[in-house]
């Protein structure tokens, strides 16, 4: 049976298996924690290697598809070039997917690589919810996408099997909640409403990134710190990072919060007040 290798690439997390048609597993690697000091190119030098027996094709997460990906794609250089060319739209993700799609099609060069987009799973959105208030000259170029659609897709999946009602008869809110976090309403089968919006760093408190925050904080920011200075703050040292001082793990700060740590009490509350305001209002967008 053919084998195919899975590289699924979080903002400091990387997962790679290897599957057979059926979801049998082969190989599986986690790492962790990833960041300047070891970064997911690190991480894959390490592993690929490791990987034996023959593999029919490579699939890759890719975080922001834009306007171009709507449906897994392909990779061919001029897919990468266009990837390179969205790194903005996600700053903490696509240069991780970067190094896995480099790094494994220089080892694996005569297989097929196939980019499966997060964003397209909620190519459904309605454009009440897709849109912003904002000029239609900016709208044609700034809108919601949303993010970890493979996860919600996969998710309201198996909690359609679990409750043994199809899924195109439920309405269902999905939580993803790791390092990067989102809310995703998911409408019998499509999505309808989600979280992140043109880029990951609206909604939820996330490890590094703000979530929400008052536009006009971005501004006064942009003001103070440059817009490069506005970015790095809003998107590396914000969130759980930046609530509780100690960084952005969530064990971390539970417990120390469990020690009566202040600054990681008051994240906690955040991150769960957040999460809990979101998933009120998607039962009422439902």
């Amino acid at each position: 049976m053919q084998r195919i290798l899975v590289l699924n690439g979080g903002s400091s997390s990387l997962k790679v298996d290897v599957l057979s048609a059926d979801g049998t597993r082969h190989f599986s690697k986690r790492f962790e924690r990833l960041g300047p000091e070891r970064s997911h190119g690190d991480a894959l030098a390490e592993v690929l290697p490791r990987i034996e027996g023959p593999i029919a094709a490579v699939g890759h997460r890719v975080v922001h598809g834009g306007e171009t990906f709507t449906r897994p794609t392909a990779i061919t250089a001029e897919v990468v070039d266009t990837l390179v060319s969205l790194q903005h739209l996600a700053p903490l993700h696509i240069p991780a997917n970067l190094a896995g799609i480099r790094a494994a099609r220089e080892l694996l060069p005569d297989v097929p690589h196939v980019a499966v987009f997060d964003t397209a799973f909620h190519r459904t959105l309605p454009r009440r919810a897709r849109e912003y208030a904002l000029p239609a000259a900016v709208r044609k170029t700034h809108r919601r996408y949303g993010f970890h659609g493979t996860s919600h897709h996969y998710v309201a999946e198996r909690a359609a099997q679990y409750l043994e009602v199809p899924l195109e008869e439920l309405r269902l809110i999905s939580c993803h909640l790791g390092n990067g976090a989102s809310v995703c309403a998911v409408e019998y089968g499509r999505s309808v409403e989600t979280s992140m919006g043109m880029t990951p760093l609206e909604g939820l408190v996330m490890g590094t990134r703000s979530g929400d925050v008052d536009p006009g904080i971005v501004l006064e920011l942009a003001r103070e710190l440059g817009v490069d200075g506005a970015d790095k703050l809003l998107n590396k040292e914000s969130g759980l990072a930046g609530l509780s001082s100690i960084g952005n793990d969530m064990r971390d700060i539970e417990e120390r919060a469990s020690q009566g740590d202040e600054a990681c009490r008051l994240a906690l509350h955040v991150f769960a007040h957040r999460l809990r305001k979101y998933i009120g209002a998607y039962a009422a967008v439902m």
